[in-house]
């Protein structure tokens, strides 16, 4: 994550000088693809150039909570004319959505930004609707076959498992259940809310969206176990080590003939999603250890560190250093379950 930063740092630097960042304009970007020289062809890839390095940098920033490098408001944000062909190309020529970047982007600067640490309770828990609200209309716009339900719970009936499952199906539940618990998890930082009722209702609906999208999140990726591949759960890189290249090619070529959509990236790692949920689930057992949704919490809880581990020993072809990795991520799983059973067995304790 390091190395990105800065290599992704360096190109957004060198994109600006290259005015990457700003709309090259109608006359430029509808003409035909004949009509284009190579002095147009060049503007154009650059202004791709960019809209990666803008999609990187939103994720990283979402997910991390580091400050973007791409201000939006020194870029000029209007998307290509022929976006919506390029999203539903067989190889996308973008990693993501840009409008799920726009959302991401919009979430960290109103929720998770320096000034968004000052906002009052009400105004919290305003933007969180109002991202919300960005969501749901995204979530809405992908096709039928592709958009993902509320909760997982809505579709596990209709879904046999091991049939009607594909690798971008997978990833858009996991982007969508993912954005839901960061832009409502949010409403933890309410502070008086307790002396406030309308407050008070507020912040209990949006803590219970972002416990029910964590739930999501994991079961749904327990019911796609026979579609996800072991290396692409850990790791897909083309910068990786000779056995996980061929690995990935492989996943790659897969991954095409499945049909890609616009919000998978091959170069994922996939196991930050079920981590992020579970943290979700781990600490509010921790501050209601009582509560009727404890128990079965920490049995999703369990659940996820045996299929964390079945991943792992299926995963092959990487170096000492990332196995060590992978070792401490599984072991800090378990941890959290240890710690979550001990939270809930106290409070039994107490109550009786």
């Amino acid at each position: 994550m390091q190395t990105l930063d800065i290599m992704l740092s360096l190109a957004c630097r060198f994109l600006f000088m290259l005015d990457a960042h700003l709309y090259p304009g109608d006359d430029l970007d509808g003409l035909p693809s004949e009509s284009r020289d190579i002095e147009i062809r060049t503007i154009l890839h650059r202004r791709d150039l960019f809209w990666i390095c803008y999609i990187l940098d939103k994720e990283i920033t979402f997910r991390t909570g580091r400050p973007p490098i791409i201000n939006d408001r020194s870029c000029d944000l209007t998307f290509p004319k022929d976006y919506w062909r390029q999203v539903t190309a067989e190889v996308p020529r973008l990693p993501g959505d840009l409008r799920l970047s726009l959302i991401k982007s919009k979430a960290y600067e109103e929720l998770y930004s320096p000034h968004a640490l000052k906002k009052s309770d009400a105004e919290i828990l305003k933007d969180i609707r109002e991202l919300d609200d960005l969501l749901e209309n995204w979530r809405q716009s992908l096709p039928p076959e592709y958009r993902p339900t509320l909760t997982f719970s809505q579709e596990a009936h209709r879904m046999p498992k091991g049939r009607g499952l594909t690798i971008p199906s997978l990833f858009l539940r996991l982007e969508y259940h993912h954005c839901m618990t960061t832009i409502h998890r949010a409403s933890r930082r309410c502070k008086d809310w307790p002396d406030n009722h309308r407050l008070d209702e507020g912040l209990g609906s949006s803590l219970g969206l972002a416990l029910e999208a964590s739930r999501s999140l994991l079961s749904y990726l327990h019911f796609a176990e026979e579609v996800l591949i072991p290396n692409l759960f850990w790791y897909v890189s083309d910068s990786a080590q000779t056995s996980s290249q061929a690995c990935s090619f492989h996943a790659y070529n897969r991954l095409v003939t499945q049909k890609l959509t616009p919000c998978f990236r091959p170069t994922r790692i996939v196991i930050f999603y079920p981590l992020s949920a579970k943290l979700t689930l781990f600490g509010n057992i921790l501050l209601n250890p009582s509560s009727p949704t404890a128990s079965s919490d920490l049995n999703i809880l369990s659940n996820t560190v045996e299929y964390v581990k079945g991943m792992f020993h299926r995963a092959s072809g990487f170096s000492d250093t990332q196995l060590l990795h992978l070792k401490r991520v599984t072991e800090f799983l378990t941890e959290l379950v240890t710690l979550a059973k001990t939270a809930i067995l106290q409070s039994r304790q107490t109550a009786g």
